[in-house]
């Protein structure tokens, strides 16, 4: 009788429903192997929606340059976007100067670049004084050498065509903003005493070039 009761046993279990209870449910005939996961979405879960026609696309985090610098306190990014700053405005009111023939605009741009190359030099100074060597670059980065090569593009920062004169107290005011909530960070809360020197000690002059180049635009439009 042995085995016509366990014939009988297998045979509930595989018509019975799997409810019947945890033992019969892990017998290797309830639990069939290696089956292949599905393609498509697990059973009992919903499917993704479809897309919606005419979403919107992510929106993309855009951060203010000058609320960015004012945040700045690190020496080595101090020191990097100072250069950048200087190294930036002085070949740019270099390339003005040589083109352009407006003489009040053509004085602040002379100004600016003796200003700037003399900033350089001082901000080297300062790097090299501290208890650590702070690197301070040679040359533009990516980001400010294409601000530089649009200076000479002929178009201005919103794609519309506009006079070297135009581009360059854009320039001019934005980089000018930006130096300023720099010099004015580190100035306050600068971590090399050096450096920090060198920040409150700039930062006047830094001030008035900004508040010119501003007037500047207002002049001749950007």
């Amino acid at each position: 009788m042995k085995p016509i009761i366990t014939g009988l046993m297998i045979s509930l279990a595989l018509t019975l429903p799997v409810q019947i209870g945890p033992a019969m449910a892990q017998t290797p005939e309830a639990v069939p192997q290696n089956t292949p996961a599905p393609a498509g979405p697990l059973p009992g879960l919903p499917a993704a929606p479809p897309p919606l026609d005419g979403a919107p696309p992510a929106m993309e985090v855009s951060v203010d340059p000058v609320e960015q610098a004012a945040l700045v306190t690190s020496t080595e990014q101090f020191a990097n976007s100072a250069a950048m700053a200087s190294l930036l405005l002085a070949l740019g009111a270099q390339a003005v100067a040589g083109a352009s023939q407006d003489a009040e605009l053509v004085a602040f741009a002379t100004d600016s670049l003796a200003r700037h190359t003399r900033l350089v030099e001082a901000l080297r100074a300062a790097a090299a004084a501290g208890p650590v060597m702070v690197p301070v670059p040679l040359g533009l980065d990516m980001t400010h050498r294409q601000k530089l090569d649009a200076l000479s593009g002929g178009v201005s920062a919103t794609g519309a065509e506009a006079s070297i004169e135009a581009r360059y107290a854009t320039m001019a005011a934005e980089i000018g903003a930006v130096a300023e909530a720099l010099y004015t960070a580190y100035a306050e809360k600068g971590e090399d005493s050096p450096l920090k020197g060198f920040a409150a000690e700039a930062l006047p002059e830094i001030a008035a070039e900004h508040a010119a180049a501003e007037a500047l635009l207002a002049r001749v439009g950007g």
